[in-house]
């Protein structure tokens, strides 16, 4: 969501490292979901969740990166059905901070942040990695399994 000159962020941790995803992007964190199994699925979906009567499924973000942490927020985001029907899960969900829109860097033709990582800023005295949601939706399609480290720079 942009307010005026503003962009607001959903910040969480991933790795001992905040991350952040525009509102834009989110259509609602829902609380302490019942996980549903997924036959075939496999890494890295933790399950599905009923999201207002359809079938979400649940992406493990700290899984993914291979963070080393079994901590798990009770809540699961789900992103906005523009971008994909998908919600993913994290360690913990930080809180809504406001970024001014001219501190986040534009993408810079032919050159890419690594992994999934759309940007970095500073905030409060700590990086802020931006998520790049596209691309990792995107990149879910692929057969091949990902090295897990090369994924986040």
């Amino acid at each position: 969501m942009s307010e005026g000159n503003f962009e607001q962020i959903l910040t969480f941790s991933l790795g001992g490292r905040l991350f952040g995803v525009e509102v834009a992007q989110i259509q609602e964190v829902v609380k302490a979901p019942e996980f549903y199994f997924i036959p075939r699925a496999g890494f890295p979906y933790v399950g599905a969740i009923n999201f207002h009567g359809k079938v979400v499924p649940v992406l493990d973000l700290p899984a993914l990166i291979d963070s080393g942490s079994a901590r798990r927020d009770k809540r699961v985001v789900v992103l906005h059905p523009d971008l994909c029907v998908l919600g993913f899960t994290v360690e913990s969900i930080e809180g809504l901070v406001l970024l001014e829109a001219d501190t986040i860097p534009e993408a810079i033709a032919g050159v890419e942040e690594e992994g999934y990582i759309r940007c970095r800023v500073e905030h409060e005295d700590r990086e802020l990695c931006l998520l790049n949601v596209e691309k990792l939706v995107s990149g879910l399609g692929d057969s091949r399994t990902p090295d897990r480290r090369a994924l986040w720079g």
